[in-house]
């Protein structure tokens, strides 16, 4: 007898959420300006609802200009709706598209938003680890743009599925932290770009022997498991 286990609805919006974020995100929106403000009053009693909405609006890219009120560059109506909806918040939330007139100027409101110089210092330690492996990567590919074979560095199959678990266990901290802003709105020399384009070339460098590796773990559990059930069936046949 097998038992088995399989996500809900609601988990596989989860994870596809994940997926998009991690592997497609929201990079280099064209912008016009315009900012969309998120107020919300919640009463103490609810205190613990509040929280979970802070955490939804930061996964969406807000920011905290105040306690109750954030904002984004970005045009997150429908998403900021489907979560009041989901934490029966509606009538707590106000949504507004905005002009910022003053007295800060727009480099300044930013960095009170969103603690960018923090998160592009972690970009670059993500770099300075990653990059050289990917060199060495490059340097065992096959020809024609096929994917690798274990590297001149001696990865086996097994090693590229480990390096690859860690590679993806690193970087997906970093969606749940940048908020993706427009191009106009980031720092000089900011290192969020390099440092997806490096996660992609680096994954997609791993994958076919990373995925190899897998297949063969779960069909050697396969075999393990049906082997014997299939020669007792055989038996009483």
């Amino acid at each position: 007898m097998r038992s088995y286990y399989g996500l809900t609805r609601r988990g596989h919006l989860l994870l596809e959420e994940g997926r998009r974020r991690i592997y497609h995100p929201p990079r280099h929106e064209r912008w016009d300006g315009a900012w969309f403000l998120i107020s919300y009053s919640i009463p103490e009693n609810r205190r613990q609802l509040r929280d979970r909405l802070r955490l939804k609006l930061l996964w969406l890219g807000c920011g905290p200009v105040t306690n109750g009120l954030w904002l984004s560059p970005h045009d997150v109506r429908s998403e900021v709706r489907e979560i009041a909806h989901s934490l029966r918040l509606l009538r707590h939330l106000e949504v507004f598209r905005a002009e910022h007139l003053g007295f800060s100027d727009t480099e300044r409101l930013v960095r009170q938003c969103w603690d960018l110089e923090t998160l592009d210092r972690r970009y670059g330690s993500f770099i300075a680890r990653w990059r050289p492996q990917l060199e060495r990567c490059r340097q065992g590919r096959l020809p024609r743009g096929r994917a690798i074979r274990p590297p001149l560095s001696g990865l086996s199959p097994e090693d590229c599925f480990v390096r690859r678990f860690e590679l993806t266990h690193q970087y997906r901290a970093f969606p749940l932290e940048d908020p993706y802003l427009p191009a106009r709105l980031l720092p000089r020399d900011w290192k969020g770009d390099e440092a997806a384009k490096l996660f992609e070339q680096y994954h997609a460098a791993l994958a076919d022997p990373a995925d190899g590796f897998l297949r063969q773990v779960c069909d050697a559990g396969d075999d393990a498991r049906d082997g014997p059930t299939a020669l007792a069936a055989g038996g009483r046949a």
